[in-house]
């Protein structure tokens, strides 16, 4: 169970990063090291190695919860181990960027996060995240319960939750001449 939320949670931290991807425009880009060094300042600003840091603690309180025996000089151990790598997740974003963003778009997106309305977003992304956790959840409740009074109503789960396991319909039979003949209802 611990390790299904490990890679949900880790899924996560991904698609939130991965959300700040646009369509690329083909253009003309600047040599590597000029163009990486512009990615890593846009990722720098844009807030996206507290935001894997953020993702990274909510994964261990998570495991934590999960896993109740393991002593909390383990997690502290982990999260240090976690802050000291982050700089080289943040490079294994580099090249993602720069295979969907333009040198334009960079710059663009640069001067997005440095404008106030920029600086606000980044200030106001995790309180956001955090309440887009809460209501994802809630409306994840609320989408189970109805899906299994669906499987309830369908005969395909009991009163106690207990999935129901379907008769399997009989083999339709070939004819001598080849032609397959369904079987007779029952």
């Amino acid at each position: 169970m611990w390790r299904l939320r490990l890679v949900g949670l880790s899924a996560l931290v991904v698609l939130l990063l991965a959300g700040q991807v646009l369509a690329r425009e083909t253009t003309q880009q600047p040599p590597p090291n000029a163009y990486d060094a512009r990615i890593r300042h846009l990722l720098e600003i844009s807030g996206a190695k507290q935001q894997a840091y953020q993702g990274a603690l909510g994964m261990i309180a998570q495991l934590k919860n999960a896993a109740k025996g393991i002593p909390d000089t383990f997690w502290n151990e982990a999260l240090d181990l976690i802050r000291s790598d982050l700089d080289q997740f943040i490079e294994a974003l580099v090249p993602i960027y720069r295979s969907h963003f333009s040198a334009q778009e960079i710059e663009g997106l640069i001067k997005f996060y440095e404008s106030p309305v920029g600086k606000r977003f980044v200030a106001k992304q995790g309180a956001i995240q955090q309440e887009a956790v809460v209501a994802g959840r809630k409306w994840g409740e609320q989408m189970a319960k109805v899906l299994v009074q669906r499987m309830q109503a369908k005969g395909f789960m009991d009163a106690q939750g207990n999935l129901i396991r379907p008769t399997p319909a009989p083999a339709a039979s070939p004819t001598p001449g080849g032609q397959t003949q369904k079987p007779p209802a029952p």
